[in-house]
């Protein structure tokens, strides 16, 4: 995954690796994809809206709805991008780590999905981990099963 991005330089920093643990890749959020998932937020919010609207018989405010619901996704979108521009996930040769110092071992990946520009990884034990806005969330998938 590649560095691009106003806000790289803002990044948290990855995590040191001892030695003998390699980096394999390193995934970090991307500008257009979260403007992207942003949009196709927001367009499904609005058709939501609007079918609310229609069926408890508020036709009339149609505009205003949509127009909020627009509104309300995009402060969303700006509220949150400095803090989600910031999370890098790495995966060495033995784990994936995230902020915080946050670590699932590679042997205890149990399933990698996708869902638009986001992978889920769930673990063995249940736990669910998601890593967002990625620019080519398939690539990453790839990478993340070919190292489980």
């Amino acid at each position: 995954m590649t560095e691009r991005g106003p806000a790289y330089r803002d990044r948290l920093p990855p995590p040191v690796l001892p030695e003998d643990e390699r980096e394999v890749a390193r995934f970090i959020p991307d500008r257009a994809r979260y403007i992207r998932d942003h949009f196709a937020l927001a367009a499904g919010g609005g058709v939501a809206v609007v079918l609310i609207l229609l069926v408890i018989g508020r036709g009339h405010l149609l505009w205003t709805g949509v127009a909020g619901t627009f509104a309300a996704i995009a402060f969303r979108g700006m509220w949150f991008y400095p803090d989600t521009m910031r999370v890098v996930w790495l995966l060495t040769d033995r784990a994936l780590i995230g902020p915080g110092q946050d670590r699932v071992d590679r042997a205890d990946i149990a399933a990698v999905r996708r869902l638009m520009g986001d992978v889920q990884v769930v673990t063995r034990g249940g736990r669910k981990i998601l890593i967002r806005h990625l620019a080519d969330s398939q690539a990453a998938q790839a990478m993340i099963e070919g190292a489980a």
